[in-house]
């Protein structure tokens, strides 16, 4: 699915490092929102639906797959879903699908198996209202986070190999996409005087 998927042209210009920090920075933001609806899903079940323990279970369950499949949309890029960076077709079905067989899920034969019960329709009314609500603030958490400095994405450093002759030596880093998927080839050579000997070293960096 996420081979497939449709990457931004800012996203593959150029090769990016990890960096903890920012991957730190990024769970502090966005792993409390997540915390919130969820905290909200519990007050639904339990003071408007006067949920017993099955239902509780089966409640949290569909909107925890809800919220943590379909909020994959927004946080696969940095522009605005769906107007200004579409999905590919498999990384559109794969996370719908997901969401549909949670929701179906405590329907089937499976249901007792789990342990899971039924639903009312006021939960799934409930659950569409808190699922668009929670895209749209993890959208507008994720516009202010992507506006400070630390969002800015760490840049692969390379070191020229020793023995090149600084004047003559090129480094030079070229992302390689096919139709903008989030396969890159990162190919990085020294050229030692002339275009003669090359030395390439190619590293694959599925993005």
């Amino acid at each position: 699915m996420i081979p497939t998927d449709l990457v931004d042209p800012e996203a593959l210009a150029r090769p990016a490092a990890w960096d903890m920090k920012f991957i730190r920075h990024f769970m502090s933001v966005f792993g409390p929102v997540s915390s919130i609806f969820d905290f909200l899903t519990f007050w639904v079940m339990l003071s408007v639906l006067h949920a017993g323990h099955t239902e509780f279970r089966t409640g949290w369950f569909v909107e925890s797959i809800a919220t943590q499949t379909l909020v994959v949309y927004v946080i696969r890029t940095r522009r605005v879903p769906f107007f200004r960076s579409r999905p590919s077709l498999p990384m559109l079905l794969v996370p719908t699908g997901a969401a549909l067989v949670g929701a179906v899920l405590p329907y089937t034969g499976l249901a007792s198996l789990l342990d899971f019960t039924p639903l009312p329709t006021t939960f799934f009314l409930l659950l569409l209202g808190m699922v668009v609500a929670y895209l749209v603030l993890v959208e507008l958490a994720k516009t202010r986070f992507y506006r400070a400095p630390h969002s800015r994405t760490p840049q692969l450093q390379v070191t020229p190999t020793s023995g090149s002759n600084d004047a003559s030596s090129a480094v030079q880093s070229v992302g390689c996409t096919t139709s903008h998927r989030s396969r890159r080839y990162l190919v990085v050579w020294d050229r030692l005087g002339t275009f003669g000997p090359v030395s390439a070293t190619a590293v694959f960096l599925a993005w």
